[in-house]
Parts: structure tokens; sequence; C-alpha cells
């Protein structure tokens, strides 16, 4: 068997689970042949899992974050009935009438 050529890009590959299948099988030859392969493949699948979880973190921050700034620019307005039927009440009480009749006039007949 050749010695495969492997390199950090395939590593990472191989981590993530989206190598092939001679892809893995050349991974797996690879780090049996040496302990310095190991070594490489573990201090970068060290750095591969830090990276991971930062990017999860900030991933879950910036969720967090863009969620508390939406609920700012668009606040969600809760009304209940009785803010509901005051409104109506209000509404009702103080409507202009659009024919130009006052309630002084009103009055007056």
């Amino acid at each position: 068997m050749s010695d495969p050529k492997i390199d950090d890009y395939q590593i990472l590959k191989y981590l993530q689970g989206a190598s092939t299948p001679k892809e893995t099988e050349n991974i797996l030859a690879w780090l049996a042949k040496t302990e310095e392969n190991r070594d490489t493949y573990f201090q970068l699948k060290a750095l591969w899992h830090a990276y991971k979880n930062n990017f999860e973190n900030d991933q879950h921050y910036l969720e967090n974050s863009l969620s508390a700034y939406r609920a700012r620019i668009n606040p969600v307005k809760k009304i209940s009935f009785f803010s509901v039927a005051f409104s109506r009440f209000i509404s009702a009480f103080f409507v202009t009438n659009q024919s130009g009749v006052s309630t002084k006039n009103i009055r007056d007949n």
C-alpha cells in the first residue's frame, strides 16, 4: 500500500464526518503509520473542537442578541380586554361628526 498524503483539509473533513469511505480509509492508515501523524491529528482535532465550541457559543450569543434587538425595534404589544373595551368607549364618545354638526348645534335645536 502506498503512503497516503494527508493534509489538514482532509483531517478536518474527516472530523466533520464528511469524508468519503476511501478518504476515511486513508486517514486511518495514515494514523496507524507513525506517532507523529497521530500527534498532528490530535492537535488539529483539539483545535477543531475548540473552534467548534466557540462558534456554537458565538452563534447562541448572536441569536440571543438579535432576538433582544428585534424585541426592542418590534415590541409585542400586550393588549388586555379592558384596554380594548376602554379604547372603543373613548373612540365612540369622542368621535367627531363628519357633517359638521356639533353638540352646541344639537342643544340649540
